[in-house]
């Protein structure tokens, strides 16, 4: 999309046995998310956009298993208005953004931060907002197909294992399988945490809780014994 290249060839000679970077996707809970929306509301339009995940889950058939609605994704700035531009989306109060997210966090999504030219230190440009069971990230790596990184702001902790009534809501919602239930109590494995709050959110007990801690996530292919969906 950038001005300076269109019309101009788009291929790109990459070296043999050279490291190619790629961006990082940042992972953050509503609160901070919020605080995204009063801010970049105040600089420019605020517009909401039907989910491409579940869009493209339901051309193959494929129900969404946490019920999320289709219009969830919300960007801003220079995004918003290309999208918008090309008859994509409609213009939201800053309101009516939060309310979205209000939504989509009850029913189990991820915020995923999508900066300018995909650079973190650039400007925010959108936030995606999925369930791991749509989502063109997650779902793949739950069926065991893909490997998933993520730049991540916190890390899950359970308060105290008494507390827990074994509900099983933190392992349903949780989107790596970070929490898992054994022998009706949740347990947590840290290494998988990326961080999305939902744990924490979900919990009856509020037996769980955020801790600050920013790192970069990198989970492997999960083997076809893990795979926690069916190709």
């Amino acid at each position: 999309m950038d001005p300076e290249i269109i019309g101009k060839s788009k291929r790109k000679k990459i070296p043999i046995n050279s490291t190619v970077s790629a961006a990082d996707s940042t992972v953050y809970p509503t609160l901070y998310i919020n605080d995204l929306i009063e801010e970049y509301g105040n600089q420019s339009a605020i517009y909401a956009f039907p989910c491409v995940c579940r869009h493209g889950n339901s051309l193959i058939d494929s129900k969404c298993g946490f019920e999320m609605p289709k219009e969830s994704c919300i960007a801003f700035g220079k995004t918003a208005d290309a999208w918008a531009g090309w008859g994509y989306g409609r213009r939201i109060s800053k309101e009516e953004a939060i309310d979205i997210l209000k939504q989509v966090r009850e029913k189990g999504a991820v915020h995923t931060v999508i900066h300018e030219r995909d650079d973190c230190r650039l400007s925010a440009a959108a936030i995606c907002n999925c369930c791991w069971d749509c989502c063109a990230n997650l779902k793949p790596y739950n069926m065991g197909a893909v490997p998933l990184m993520y730049k991540a702001s916190y890390t899950a902790r359970i308060k105290d294992d008494v507390d827990c009534k074994g509900c099983g809501n933190c392992e349903k919602y949780c989107p790596t399988t970070a929490m898992r239930l054994k022998e009706d109590k949740a347990t947590f494995r840290e290494g998988k945490c990326i961080g999305c709050g939902q744990c924490a959110f979900q919990c009856r007990q509020n037996n769980i809780e955020l801790c600050p801690n920013e790192r970069v996530v990198f989970l492997p292919i999960l083997k076809k014994s893990e795979a926690r969906l069916d190709n």
